[in-house]
């Protein structure tokens, strides 16, 4: 399944300098082909995973295809950017994304899009890639969501990532065929998709915090810099 179209970047005002990417775009080709070979066993220990009932409670019955979580036909567009390896964004996550899906999402006034983009050095975009795979499943946002969940529990500062703890997540994901997203990790798609995020993120100057763009007949708002709750809500009343 190819990548939902991305909406041009040069909509939006370029007020910023660029963020520095942890992963320069070329080595995101490479990355994608040996990412379980790069990111290492290590023999780590297991870790439990926890939120797996309370992630499919959130996100069951809402319809996804591939980054979006939602009505397609949604009056509201919100993109959501976010580092899945920083424990901050995981903290920023949990304050919006619950309540956004409960409150304007799953009632069809919006839906969301699941961008990714790196802010550190660690290997940033290795959780982008499974993240990104499970969502040729239609289990993205549980993927991400579930991965937030339990990222306080890798060692490591940043958080050390292991092929072994991306599988134990993949493995926690209901109805999630772990053969075929361990698959989907080195295909095309999954690979275009992960650096077009990371391209647009330099061409919309974004700082390396949560962003929300949030887009409809009333026009385009761009959150950064982690926006609150209450300003994505009042965004999706201005625009919708």
């Amino acid at each position: 399944m190819s990548a939902p179209p991305r909406i041009p970047s040069q909509r939006h005002p370029r007020r910023r300098w660029p963020i520095v990417l942890g992963l320069a775009l070329p080595a995101l080709a490479i990355l994608v082909a040996i990412v379980f070979i790069s990111i290492g066993e290590g023999g780590a220990p297991q870790i439990q995973i926890t939120g797996a009932s309370d992630t499919q409670r959130l996100f069951g019955g809402i319809l996804q295809d591939g980054d979006e979580l939602g009505d397609p036909d949604a009056p509201v567009t919100i993109e959501y950017w976010t580092d899945l390896q920083s424990e901050a964004f995981a903290e920023y996550h949990f304050a919006t994304i619950p309540p956004l899906v409960e409150d304007v999402v799953r009632d069809g006034d919006a839906k969301l899009v699941l961008r990714h983009f790196p802010t550190g050095e660690n290997e940033t975009q290795t959780a982008a890639f499974a993240a990104v795979a499970a969502g040729e499943q239609e289990r993205q946002w549980q993927y991400a969501h579930l991965f937030f969940h339990n990222l306080g529990n890798v060692p490591g500062d940043p958080p050390r990532v292991t092929a072994d703890f991306l599988r134990q997540v993949a493995g926690a994901v209901l109805e999630l065929d772990e053969s075929d997203w361990e698959e989907a990790i080195d295909t095309e798609e999954v690979q275009a998709a992960v650096e077009s995020d990371a391209q647009e993120a330099i061409d919309l100057f974004l700082p390396g915090e949560p962003a929300m763009i949030v887009e409809g007949p009333g026009g385009t708002r761009e959150l950064t810099r982690s926006p609150s709750l209450e300003e994505i809500e009042a965004a999706v009343d201005e625009v919708g």
